[in-house]
């Protein structure tokens, strides 16, 4: 458009020294303006936004940077799009890294690697793109605005770098202290805390190789937590839970359901007198509450429900339960009717609560922990 202002303006000029001419000259330069006007309006914005693009990552090479592109009706949209890019670029590289470790243990043996490692660096990086990202650049193109984000990958491994920082900060003595409490009871109330770090630091290395190719993970965190780690294996080994039934009516074999449960979980547990001593570090007892009346019918009618109360030894961690209630009658003996009651109780629903308890005061169930860590 400046071309064709600029060549009317020169044939104005033209028309002014040209007396008696100047209507034909004048009608020329019109023509002139409009066939450049016209050749200047028609702009390719596919073609202006892919050159727009090229510039913008040869300026940006990927060997350093991550970028991304977008375009909006304002130039507001386009840089919200192209921030979302780049948020889209990271999360690739991170899934392309994934992919790499997966098929890495795939070939050694090690068991599936947990997906949400993907979701947990991601969260990391991504809420602080901020202080990574280099300013903007938007451009003009036809009646819509192109945009181009771009972030350094030093800038987004020192993001990485203080986020490891911060986990490391709480993570490492976590892990000492859990390495040398001398009973797993008294440390297994910080073994979740102490996992969930691990897997974030998983998480936070499989970020940082990817935008940068270094490790979060070194010697000296890794044989941290390795000892750490290895107290729960020694634990499922050594810690025994005793089942110690109370005095009074109880359903019949009522203790072998619990340290089945309790075995079938991958942990030791024998019925027994209810005392911590040597190598026991959960006792659980259970008792039965009842009450039995006679109804209209001159019948005898107990009801009958079983408690269970459980301790670590030598912590203050407790758990209990409560079952559901027994129902039993007899013509005339109270005692019978509370033997039926007792037996009617339903144990199912009562031991598999009290498992997971177990579990949980033992540091076995922990939310959202990874399912086959890295390390």
């Amino acid at each position: 458009m400046k071309e064709a202002e600029r060549a009317g303006r020169r044939c104005d000029r033209r028309a002014d020294g040209r007396g008696s001419r100047a209507g034909a000259v004048r009608l020329r330069c019109a023509a002139l303006a409009a066939a450049v006007a016209a050749a200047c309006s028609h702009v390719d914005p596919d073609r202006e936004r892919a050159g727009f693009e090229a510039m913008a990552r040869a300026s940006n090479p990927p060997a350093t940077h991550v970028i991304g592109t977008g375009d909006g009706r304002t130039a507001e949209e386009a840089e919200a799009a192209a921030r979302a890019a780049l948020a889209a670029a990271l999360r690739a590289e991170i899934e392309r890294r994934f992919e790499a470790w997966s098929a890495e243990r795939a070939r050694d043996g090690d068991g599936p690697s947990d997906r949400r490692a993907v979701e947990r660096a991601v969260s990391f990086v991504v809420p602080d793109l901020g202080a990574a990202l280099k300013p903007v650049r938007t451009r003009r193109i036809g009646v819509r605005f192109a945009a181009v984000a771009a972030a350094t990958r030093e800038r987004l491994d020192a993001v990485v770098d203080a986020a490891a920082a911060r986990t490391l900060a709480v993570a490492m003595p976590a892990w000492q202290r859990i390495a040398e409490t001398p009973r797993w009871v008294e440390a297994s109330a910080a073994w979740c805390d102490a996992r969930a770090a691990a897997d974030a630091i998983d998480a936070l290395d499989l970020a940082r190789l990817a935008l940068s190719g270094r490790y979060v993970w070194g010697r000296e965190r890794l044989e941290r937590w390795s000892a750490a780690a290895a107290r729960l294996a020694e634990a499922r080994r050594n810690v025994v839970t005793v089942v110690a039934m109370g005095a009074g009516f109880h359903p019949p074999e009522a203790s072998a359901p619990f340290v089945a449960a309790i075995r079938e979980a991958g942990w030791r547990a024998e019925e027994g007198p209810p005392s911590c001593r040597g190598e026991i570090g959960v006792v659980v007892e259970t008792h039965v509450d009842s009450l039995c009346a006679l109804n209209s019918s001159r019948l005898e009618v107990c009801t009958a429900t079983l408690f269970v109360e459980g301790r670590a030894c030598g912590a203050d961690s407790t758990f209990s339960e409560r079952s559901g209630g027994g129902i039993g009658t007899h013509p005339r003996d109270s005692a019978e009717a509370l033997r039926l009651a007792a037996a009617a109780i339903p144990l199912r629903p009562i031991v598999d609560r009290t498992r997971e308890r177990l579990l949980v005061l033992l540091g076995e169930r922990c939310a959202d922990s990874a399912a086959a860590p890295r390390r």
